[in-house]
């Protein structure tokens, strides 16, 4: 009989410890500007992050300018001088941070608005579900709110220099296709770590948890490989599984609820009217 070979050894990422220097947030608001600010060339005090939510705006600094529209961040390091260009008595929005971070100017030069303001939509919509999740921690003074919105910001900044970055660094054709390839495989496990889980209740922490990577990139990379979120995804698989269950004319809507990973029939109900437009009962007459 042969021997058991060795256990294979598990993969372990090794980092040199450092010491972490979180952002520090001074005002955090949604606001309208004032008209002064187009017109007149000034300098931020503190580091600056604009997300804008309604209008558009050149931000001229340092010889560049940059064109922002609806869904763009954009940032302003201390102590630039900058002008706001933007149209007088139009309807001009913006979540504005201005916050304190002495790693700020390594990490964030001014002509990262460059490559900011021409990522893919998917990173786009990332960086603003995160300054919004750090305006509702904001919003919310709980216990340690202050550390909390810190440690959001701070991960906002982070994921801003890091996809800033990967659309700067070269790539060769053969890097390029493994990195492809990666993705594929990636979207392709959590497409199967779904319909194998189908019948539980499942959140994308979960399939990111199983994945081994984060929510923030998993959601992120299927976005980009598949043209839609992961959500949206989950949902239409349960749906489809739905439809075939309900097929059979002996199941219970509460229990084809509970195939699908839904606790609650009233929700699996109206989940179900929104994807088909008919109720569970309705769509299986319809047969």
């Amino acid at each position: 009989m042969k021997e058991p070979g060795p256990l294979p050894r598990k993969e372990i990422l090794r980092t040199k410890p450092r010491k972490v220097s979180l952002p520090n947030v001074i005002t955090l608001s949604m606001s309208a500007w004032d008209p002064i600010f187009a017109t007149r060339e000034h300098t931020a005090g503190l580091n600056e992050l604009v997300h804008i939510v309604g209008g558009d705006v050149t931000l001229r600094m340092a010889g560049m300018a940059f064109r922002g529209r609806p869904g763009d961040t954009l940032l302003v390091p201390a102590g630039t001088k900058h002008l706001d260009e933007f149209k007088v008595g139009s309807d001009f929005e913006v979540l504005h941070v201005e916050f304190a971070w002495k790693d700020a100017k390594k990490l964030l030069p001014p002509e990262i608005n460059r490559d900011l303001v021409r990522l893919a939509p998917a990173d786009k919509q990332t960086m603003k579900e995160m300054i919004f999740e750090t305006h509702d921690i904001f919003k919310q003074h709980r216990a340690m709110w202050e550390e909390m919105m810190n440690a959001s910001l701070y991960r906002l900044l982070l994921f801003m220099a890091a996809s800033a970055g990967e659309r700067r660094a070269p790539k060769t054709p053969r890097e390029t296709k493994a990195r492809e390839q990666r993705r594929k495989a990636m979207v392709q496990e959590a497409k199967d770590f779904i319909r194998d889980n189908m019948d539980r209740h499942m959140t994308l922490s979960d399939i990111a948890t199983h994945l081994g990577i984060s929510a923030c990139h998993l959601s992120h990379i299927f976005s980009k490989e598949s043209g839609f979120t992961l959500s949206s995804y989950l949902t239409q698989v349960r749906m489809q599984k739905a439809a075939e269950l309900l097929a059979d004319p002996a199941a219970q809507v509460a229990e084809v609820a509970y195939a699908v990973g839904y606790e609650d029939a009233n929700y699996f109900s109206k989940a179900f009217r929104r994807h088909f437009g008919y109720s569970p009962s309705r769509y299986r007459a319809r047969k």
